[in-house]
């Protein structure tokens, strides 16, 4: 809302007053929130945030079912090109996994912001992509929806970038196992159906249509009993027990077939990450007898069923690259990464499932590219890379 006003400002001291002007909004609304939170109760805005649900459930007559403690877990970090390819540890903290139960709390809008009955956000099941709870969004709303309420259990399944393939997959649908675990009977549940790939996998866990609900923009409920399942994990780090989980519902792994084929996945029909000289790139991968394939419009389960017979994939960085969880140990994965756009979430994927993953940056050579990221593949490369890999055309 300030945006305009920063932006007549000199580059170099834009942040810190945009910091600033963030800061007297947040005093400002947690202020005014006090005064009307009894006259509008929970249409005003929020008093503050809790940063844990533990913090919660402490200060109210819930409940917190421990799943797994918080670990440490090592990734490889590649420093430079796949010819000379050195690799470093790379740790990080996987947070505890959990389910809570909040007498009375509420659900906000259509990717599951969770609100604790005194009217504060709880952060750590409510995560926005990028930032911390005191940033989030909604800290900065001056009103809220009126509230409906719902009897009975009510689960929030629901969370942040639900309408993006790789999230759903990774991040929303291992939730469903987490509830399964607690062993908590559902009432209802707080979910997204909008999508073709998100009513597929409701119906692959049977969930009946009556149970659902299916949460809009303005959506703002109250459950008698919400149960709030934790994040699987960190936002684009995959677990196994979510890779586990989802190998089970969409494969029948008794009955794989041995890995054969050579697959190129095309993302021509995408507005993003596209690779300008593709039909250059074909012909070089037809020499090693690569098939080209767009995977839109097929259901999760071909997909699932496509990647498990693969050998290699080779594809530009993209969602169809989350079905990599469906391939078999020792999969050759390469990726083409432009420049302008990097992101190791299908890496740390590909590392946690003991596949062979290399990655090809390519080179976004225009201006009028970087919005896009649209890049060229430098053939030569690749073509170096598939023979480093040990294939021969």
């Amino acid at each position: 809302m300030y945006s305009f006003f920063v932006k007549l400002l000199p580059k170099t001291v834009r942040p810190i007053i945009k910091n600033k002007l963030q800061i007297l909004h947040y005093t400002w609304l947690r202020f005014i929130s006090y005064f009307l939170f009894p006259f509008i109760s929970y249409r005003s805005p929020l008093r503050g945030y809790y940063l844990y649900t533990k913090d919660l459930i402490n200060n109210i007559d819930g409940e917190y079912i421990l799943l797994e403690k918080e670990k440490s877990i090592d990734f490889p970090s590649y420093q430079s090109s796949h010819l000379n390819k050195t690799a470093s540890k790379q740790k990080f903290l996987s947070p505890e996994t959990f389910v809570s139960v909040i007498p009375n709390g509420r659900v906000l809008y259509d990717y599951g912001i969770v609100i604790s009955p005194d009217h504060r956000l709880v952060g750590d099941v409510s995560i926005k992509l990028g930032g911390e709870a005191s940033e989030h969004p909604v800290m900065f709303d001056l009103y809220f929806p009126s509230v409906e309420k719902v009897s009975g259990t009510l689960a929030v399944i629901s969370s942040t970038a639900h309408q993006r393939y790789f999230h759903w997959m990774l991040d929303i649908m291992p939730r469903f196992d987490l509830l399964k675990s607690s062993g908590i009977i559902v009432d209802k549940y707080f979910i997204n159906c909008e999508k073709s790939f998100q009513r597929e996998c409701i119906e692959a866990l049977g969930i009946p249509e009556e149970r659902i609900i299916q949460p809009q923009f303005n959506t703002h409920l109250q459950a008698e009993s919400l149960v709030v399942p934790s994040l699987p994990g960190k936002i684009h780090y995959a677990t196994l027990r979510s890779c586990n989980f989802l190998r089970s519902i969409f494969l029948d792994e008794p009955n794989y077939i041995q890995p054969y084929r050579y697959l190129y996945i095309t993302r021509t029909d995408a507005l993003t990450r596209r690779v300008i000289n593709e039909q250059e790139v074909l012909q070089e991968l037809a020499k090693y007898g690569f098939e080209s394939l767009a995977i839109e419009g097929l259901t999760i389960k071909e997909q699932a069923e496509l990647f498990a017979s693969a050998k290699i994939i080779v594809a530009p960085h993209g969602a169809a690259l989350t079905n990599i969880v469906f391939c078999p140990k020792g999969t050759l994965v390469i990726e083409f990464m432009p420049d302008t756009y990097i992101e190791k979430c299908f890496q740390r994927l590909a590392e946690l499932l003991s596949l062979n993953y290399q990655c090809l940056t390519a080179k976004t050579y225009s201006k009028s590219l970087q919005s896009t990221h649209d890049h060229y593949v430098d053939v030569q490369e690749l073509s170096s890379l598939l023979q480093s890999c040990g294939l021969i055309h």
